[in-house]
């Protein structure tokens, strides 16, 4: 009778890969050699668990209680002191996230409602994908901003180079000092252009959005229930009346 009173709970799963971070940068964006070998797209264990401890993280934990409101969802005093503690306690029992034997990452999700449960799994991989993405592009626009740096302080460096140059060639004095900030402005206006070059490409790598995930398969709606399983339970409870009965019988 118990069993009969239990809800029923459906799972919905997504399967996905890591992709490599390494093939938005700006080395493979703009190759120099023709040999060079492309790398896979693919990412390696490391990626793998990278995106596994952030599946696992109180960021994704908090972004899906508060988006279903799930605190109000499990029937959990808000009052309560340990509400937070428990919601999250309840959710962890309906949540996994795993890497499988192939190699690609599980996000299971299960729920009474089985539209629920698939909606809450795909939200939690894209809710991944932009939190590595973020962390990814944040790293690029800091490397950005100190090319941008040394690109301002290389044309200030040039301007004052050139400058001088005038001054002296208006004066018609010293010729050796001349002909050595020639050199220096020649230099200057090579690593200028290094720079710009590298500027402009690690720009251009800055602003390719490359996803951090490659999804083989979404999350659907389940029409099959993963638990109660209603029979092991009434066996279960029958054997445990029958050891019970006659271990009094024996006595």
């Amino acid at each position: 009778v118990l069993s009969l009173k239990m809800l029923n709970y459906y799972c919905s799963q997504v399967t996905f890969f890591a992709t490599n971070p390494s093939i938005a940068d700006r080395g493979q964006l703009f190759k120099e050699e023709a040999g060079d070998i492309p790398v896979s797209a693919f990412g390696d264990k490391e990626d793998t668990d990278r995106l596994i401890s952030m599946g696992k993280s109180s960021q994704i934990y908090g972004y899906i209680i508060n988006k279903y409101n799930l605190m109000e969802y499990y029937e959990i005093d808000k009052e309560d002191k340990l509400a937070d503690f428990k919601v999250n306690q309840r959710f962890s029992k309906n949540y996994e996230i795993f890497k499988n034997e192939l190699g690609a990452i599980e996000v299971h999700v299960a729920d009474i409602n089985p539209e629920q449960a698939a909606t809450m799994a795909n939200d939690i991989v894209a809710k991944i994908d932009e939190i590595s993405s973020n962390l990814l592009n944040s790293n690029k626009a800091g490397v950005v901003q100190l090319f941008e740096k040394e690109l301002e302080s290389k044309k200030e460096e040039l301007s004052k180079i050139t400058a001088e140059i005038q001054t002296l060639k208006s004066t018609g004095n010293n010729a050796d000092k001349l002909k050595s900030l020639e050199t220096a402005k020649e230099n200057i206006e090579k690593d200028l252009a290094k720079i710009t070059t590298l500027y402009s490409q690690n720009k251009a790598a800055a602003n390719k959005k490359i996803s951090s995930v490659y999804i083989l398969e979404e999350a659907y709606p389940a029409v099959k229930k993963i638990r109660p399983k209603r029979s092991i339970i009434v066996l279960g409870a029958l054997l445990a009346t029958f050891i019970s009965i006659s271990l009094i019988a024996l006595v």
